[in-house]
């Protein structure tokens, strides 16, 4: 793989991983119920806008990472880290479609679960990849 690819992709990851962390702090924690209901948290528009503007740029290169890495890697008799990989892989398929789903649907009950779903394969993904990174074999 490339260097700069590597590098591409690791600064994104920790980019969104920081904004959606931020989103999530501010949804969860930091918003206030007020006598005419919910009341978001000033900076929470701008962690998400950050979060989804940085997801597409994400994507973006994790279209060049399948190129230049997993596709040879798959296609490679080596085994080392494949595991590690798939569940990367798998993880951020479900992070994804449910981002997306998250902007398309509008039953609140189903949203709840689709954020749920989001956040824990987001988290679920950064700690994988460091998994994948430092001690994966």
């Amino acid at each position: 793989m490339k260097p700069l690819t590597r590098q591409c992709f690791l600064a994104l990851t920790f980019l969104i991983t920081v904004s959606g962390l931020g989103y999530l702090l501010t949804d969860e924690f930091l918003s206030s119920q007020t006598m005419f209901g919910r009341e978001n948290h000033y900076s929470q528009a701008w962690w998400q806008a950050a979060h989804v503007f940085i997801g597409a740029l994400f994507l973006v290169s994790l279209g060049m990472l399948f190129s230049e890495h997993l596709r040879p890697k798959l296609l490679s008799n080596i085994k080392t880290r494949r595991r590690s990989g798939l569940v990367l892989l798998s993880l951020i398929s479900l992070s994804s479609l449910s981002g997306y789903l998250i902007l398309l649907l509008s039953n609140s009950t189903v949203v709840d679960w689709v954020e749920l779903i989001h956040w824990l394969s987001g988290l679920l993904f950064a700690l994988t990849l460091i998994y994948h990174l430092k001690f994966s074999k």
